[in-house]
């Protein structure tokens, strides 16, 4: 028998306080795990192993893509706009929205021309060899081809050797 702050415990009672601390670890790190795991599938990250290369990047909940961002408009008027509910394509699984009938027949003759390249994810990330969620606002036309970015930092590191980092994306989307 111990004694500890003028009371008696005994071996047992340390046993039975060590399991309850260790089993307020575990439940922590499974929380834990279950936040990082939420956060990752929300920004849909996952290393490109993991990814099948003929999926697209489409909303959580939905198969919604470029965050229903009119894959058109980026090619024809140099800016992205939201496409509408009611003017869509289905191509390849997923939900393409436009924000004009003439941007769906547009899409619709060619949907290959308009869609971004690499299924939609973030070309950045893809140079790391990763998946990640865009933000449609931030996008480069190189060659004919939508890129889009995560953000305007990763855009501004990115735009700094577009060929180079092309070559590379490539390279690690087909491995």
């Amino acid at each position: 028998m111990f004694l500890l702050f003028e009371r008696m415990f005994t071996f047992s009672d340390l046993i039975t306080n060590a399991m309850k601390t260790l089993k307020l670890i575990g439940i922590t790190l499974f929380v834990l795990v279950i936040l990082i795991i939420g956060f990752a599938k929300m920004e849909r990250i996952a290393p490109l192993s993991m990814v099948d290369k003929d999926d697209l990047n489409v909303g959580l909940f939905s198969n919604v893509v470029i965050n229903g961002y009119d894959a058109v408009s980026y090619h024809t008027q140099n800016k992205a706009l939201a496409g509408q509910d009611d003017i869509y394509s289905e191509w390849h699984g997923g939900k393409w929205l436009f924000s004009s009938p003439e941007n769906k027949d547009l899409f619709d003759s060619h949907p290959e021309q308009y869609a971004p390249i690499f299924g939609g994810y973030c070309v950045y990330a893809i140079t790391k060899g990763v998946t990640a969620n865009t933000d449609p606002e931030i996008f480069e036309i190189i060659d004919g081809q939508l890129i889009l970015f995560a953000a305007e930092d990763v855009h501004v590191e990115w735009m700094k050797d577009p060929s180079g980092n092309l070559e590379v994306c490539s390279s690690n989307w087909n491995e």
